[in-house]
């Protein structure tokens, strides 16, 4: 690398180059591309920050409603009765939910964690 410095309204010069390779420059910019830099950081940091925050808060997010073939294994390994082709099964249901499901419930939770990790 030059000890080079890029002249204008706003100019980079190097300071040095250190041993692990990375080096340190300064930064020149006149206080009106300071104060568009400063807004630019601050915005991007609020954007990443809602970004992030989404993922607390899913019930304002939609999730998908269909039933895959994924979940529908998850739920067969977990314990959950399953309509097959009786005449009788409420149309487009997949789970027959006239049981008590509380445990099947719960396995279905950890199944569903264990396949996301």
């Amino acid at each position: 690398m030059t000890d080079e410095t890029i002249k204008g309204d706003c100019s980079v010069s190097l300071i040095r180059e250190n041993e692990d390779g990375s080096a340190d420059y300064e930064f020149n910019f006149p206080p009106e591309a300071l104060a568009a830099l400063t807004r630019l950081g601050i915005l991007t940091a609020i954007q990443a920050g809602i970004a992030e925050a989404e993922c607390l808060n899913p019930a304002e997010k939609k999730l998908p409603t269909k039933f895959t073939k994924q979940i529908k294994k998850l739920a067969e390994e977990a314990g959950f009765v399953l309509w097959d082709d009786e005449h009788w099964k409420p149309k487009g249901d997949v789970v027959d939910w006239a049981i008590k499901y509380d445990k099947e419930l719960v396995k279905f939770y950890h199944l569903a964690r264990r396949s996301n990790d």
